[in-house]
């Protein structure tokens, strides 16, 4: 601890004053609030505070935990994804995530097979051509109803839908 001694010409008011304590900061009628919602000029975007709303509202009207949800959500702009990338780029393990993440949703019909490795004889000639049966894998993409799904969390994360959950 400090002892700060002061000439008795320097006037005391002088040290304190600082410029937060002359101006308020806050809305001296907002104190007794719980909550002040900033100005809107200083929040660009806000929308993913409904994040969590949204994922419960489709988890109730879907039956999708969060991280299907999430899955679905990073699968959303392709046109069709192999096992092997979807994982990596996840950073999942194949076989786990195959088994606990992608033949779930492909069973509830969220995702669809679109090019089956099975099927490379029933291919025109040209596209079995390009593709040996060995490094062929199968291509997978998500069907009609998952991308409405995902559609329908963006307009509620956007406001634009309600968000609805008991």
């Amino acid at each position: 601890m400090f002892l700060i001694v002061l000439p008795e010409s320097v006037p005391m008011s002088l040290i304190l004053h600082h410029k937060y304590n002359i101006m308020a900061r806050h809305h001296k009628g907002r104190k007794n609030r719980e909550f002040s919602y900033l100005n809107d000029r200083y929040v660009n975007k806000n929308y993913l505070k409904y994040y969590k709303h949204a994922v419960r509202d489709v988890n109730e009207r879907a039956g999708l935990t969060m991280n299907q949800i999430n899955v679905l959500l990073f699968m959303y702009d392709y046109e069709f994804f192999t096992i092997d990338h979807i994982a990596e780029a996840l950073y999942h393990h194949k076989a786990k995530f195959a088994n606990s993440v992608l033949y779930p949703l492909q069973k509830k019909g969220w995702i669809t097979k679109v090019f089956d490795k099975s099927k490379i004889s029933e291919m025109h000639f040209h596209e079995a051509q390009m593709h040996e049966r060995t490094t062929y894998k199968n291509r997978y993409a998500l069907s009609q109803k998952a991308r409405l799904m995902v559609q329908r969390f963006y307009r509620k994360l956007e406001g634009e839908e309600e968000i609805i959950f008991s």
